[in-house]
């Protein structure tokens, strides 16, 4: 949209389109956030390679995506709320996606659970057999991504899980370009 891209222009904001993975750009960040977008890309290696590259010495970047280790994964299965095929194409566990953030050359400075409330209607809804667009037809309907009853109750859950040191269905990782570090290739 033109009129966003002048508005974000009069800002000092300069947008970059494409995808991440292929982006050609000299632009370098002191930090990057990338909340449940890993999942989404085609070439997730090229993205944190992209990422890298792209951080400043000592620069940070922030990975929240869904964690295929979670216990919730196996016990849900094929229905458990993080598998949205086809928008998610690529799914990591704790130990995946560290390898992945280590092999190109970041530094991680936290790794850890983080609430995923809307995982556990999803997972709900798909066991009992609900579309995710159906509404309002049965009183198990209570189980959706804007209830926030059940949002606030799964979200409890998920804090209490994490303060006993578990998993929960999203990983957020934090991670850092070393000074003077090479960046990592594939």
């Amino acid at each position: 949209d033109p009129e966003v891209r002048r508005a974000l222009e009069r800002d000092r904001i300069v947008p970059l389109e494409g995808a991440v993975e292929t982006l050609n750009s000299d632009v370098t960040f002191d930090a990057i956030v990338s909340v449940h977008v890993i999942e989404h890309v085609l070439d997730p290696p090229a993205m944190l390679q992209w990422i890298a590259a792209h951080l400043v010495p000592g620069g940070m970047v922030y990975l929240e995506t869904p964690d295929t280790s979670a216990p919730a994964a196996r016990v849900f299965g094929s229905r458990w709320g993080m598998t949205h095929f086809p928008r998610h194409m690529n799914l990591f566990s704790r130990d995946h996606l560290a390898m992945l953030v280590r092999r190109h050359g970041l530094d991680i400075v936290r790794h850890s659970a983080v609430t995923s409330a809307a995982a556990w209607d999803m997972s709900v809804r798909n066991t009992l057999g609900l579309d995710a667009r159906t509404t309002h037809r049965t009183p198990l309907e209570v189980f959706n991504y804007s209830n926030p009853v059940t949002l606030g109750l799964f979200t409890v859950l998920d804090l209490a899980i994490i303060a006993a040191g578990g998993r929960t269905s999203s990983q957020r990782l934090v991670a850092r370009r070393p000074a003077g570090a090479e960046v990592g290739r594939r």
